[in-house]
């Protein structure tokens, strides 16, 4: 967590930009958990139950509903902060696109245009979102696998049309 609020403490627009995280000075004990987070809405929070605070990559929670049971969110600390930094990250840029895309055809995708930013099972992969980028890293690459959607962040429109030209995609700008 510290590692997180070194890299991103003074980030606003990184804090900001689609999950809402709290500095680490107005982090606090909610309904017996840490939070580390709330969702764009501030609907729910995501965070770790203090019972799990033992562990050293304690899973990551969350609870859609006030006063509900806490949820797995499919990730533990370390996988959901790289997963969370490289989400608000992708927010923050300039172009942003996404397309609905079948987790058969992601995964040839990766390989042939794109890359796993890390191959570090305990990190990339625990949760349900796959990081990329392309071959040029030029191009964030966020997969929702249940949701089955790819999102991608450049620093500008044309880096994304020419990615959307060269693999015949038709992308929803965001």
């Amino acid at each position: 967590i510290l590692d997180f609020y070194e890299c991103f403490e003074k980030s606003k627009d990184i804090l900001e930009s689609y999950y809402i995280v709290p500095s680490i000075e107005k982090m606090r004990l909610e309904s017996d958990a840490l939070i580390l987070a709330y969702d764009h809405q501030a609907a729910y929070p995501i965070g770790i139950e203090v019972s799990d605070l033992i562990y050293e990559n304690p899973r990551v929670k969350y609870r859609p509903k006030i006063n509900g049971v806490w949820a797995n969110e499919c990730s533990r600390i370390k996988s959901y902060l790289f997963t969370l930094a490289a989400w608000q990250i992708l927010n923050t840029m300039n172009a942003v696109a996404k397309i609905q895309m079948d987790s058969e055809v992601f995964e040839k995708m990766v390989g042939e245009s794109l890359e796993y930013i890390t191959e570090e099972k305990t990190v990339g992969f625990q949760t349900h979102y796959r990081i990329c980028q392309d071959k040029e890293k030029r191009i964030l690459v966020c997969y929702e696998r249940f949701g089955e959607c790819l999102f991608l962040g450049a620093k500008e429109d044309e880096i994304l049309n020419i990615f959307e030209e060269k693999y015949g995609l038709d992308l929803d700008w965001l």
